[in-house]
């Protein structure tokens, strides 16, 4: 074999083992632990950039400690002194021939607010306006089925719900990672008080709550919360409907 085919072919076999060996250095460092620490840490800084930029407190854990607690008996003066985060569950629905179009840039299945839960949630906003329970924001899902009840509730008191994608139900997620991030933020609202003298309410979904903490409420229940700084999540009342109509 002529010299300059043969310097070639070893050139090009030298070649080929470096290359081989930078490859399994890449794959080394992918799989090692400092590479899956890095990733975790990289995980939980995408989801303190998202908090940051709502100005939200980070939850740490996705664990309820204790989801029914006694109420306290003095529930309502805190609900009137404020700092408190309020989850009411949605109640029942219709399905099909309704005349009620959905509002833009919300998700329509053709479920509708039942006649029952128009009255449950009117109810419901005329018990904040009674004890005078100040609200600084409404959230709802995406859903216009949630959006619904929320508006009925708070109509009388010309409260605007906004609608935010932290409450849409996981099923309208295609991507894992976004759905991810938006779990991570309806925990950190959980934890986030609002501002002082007011409370934060919002309306969700049993299985988007159910995968942020492994927990939901029955169909109506309310859940309310109460930030403390710790960035644990701090149930201090869980009650169906009638009793929080009951509140005095």
């Amino acid at each position: 074999m002529p010299f300059k085919k043969k310097l070639s072919l070893s050139i090009s076999a030298s070649l080929l083992v470096l290359l081989l060996v930078a490859c399994g250095a890449k794959e080394s460092e992918t799989n090692s632990p400092e590479s899956t620490t890095n990733q975790v840490q990289n995980e939980q800084g995408s989801h303190a950039s998202s908090a940051q930029k709502d100005n939200l407190v980070v939850a740490r854990t996705k664990v309820i400690d204790n989801p029914r607690p006694q109420t306290p008996s003095d529930l309502v003066e805190r609900l009137k002194e404020g700092g408190l985060v309020i989850f009411h569950r949605y109640t029942g629905a219709t399905r099909g021939n309704s005349d009620v179009e959905a509002v833009p840039g919300t998700y329509d299945d053709g479920q509708r607010i039942s006649e029952q839960s128009i009255q449950a949630m009117q109810d419901l906003g005329y018990k904040y306006q009674e004890l005078g329970i100040p609200v600084e924001t409404v959230y709802s899902s995406e859903y216009f089925f949630v959006w619904q009840h929320a508006i009925e509730a708070f109509k009388s008191l010309n409260q605007p719900i906004q609608i935010h994608r932290d409450f849409t139900g996981s099923l309208f997620f295609t991507d894992q990672n976004e759905l991810e991030v938006s779990l991570q933020g309806l925990r950190n609202r959980t934890v986030t008080p609002p501002s002082p003298h007011t409370n934060t309410v919002f309306f969700t979904h049993q299985g988007k709550f159910d995968k942020a903490f492994g927990y939901y409420p029955d169909a109506g229940w309310t859940m309310i919360f109460q930030p403390d700084g710790s960035g644990i999540p701090k149930v201090i009342a869980n009650m169906p409907l009638e009793e929080f109509l009951m509140l005095q």
